[in-house]
């Protein structure tokens, strides 16, 4: 409901739409407290601009979702 007026009010321009992080935004940070090489960090952005390329990224947690897109590329 809080969502939903929210869109409202930014389409009736009472309100700037904020810009929402995304996973990439996390890669860097948690890459390098994790020392990873960078080649996993490489290989975590690749599969995520995947992931969002084709819509699996846009309801999640980013969080949760760059943490699993290190999982994986870290194994």
């Amino acid at each position: 409901m809080i969502a939903r007026h929210y869109r409202e009010l930014v389409r009736i321009r009472i309100l700037r739409a904020v810009p929402l992080s995304r996973p990439q935004d996390y890669v860097n940070r948690f890459c390098t407290e994790l020392r990873l090489s960078s080649r996993v960090q490489a290989e975590t952005l690749r599969l995520l601009n995947e992931w969002d390329r084709i819509g699996l990224t846009s309801s999640s947690s980013p969080v949760g979702t760059v943490a699993t897109a290190i999982y994986l590329t870290a194994e």
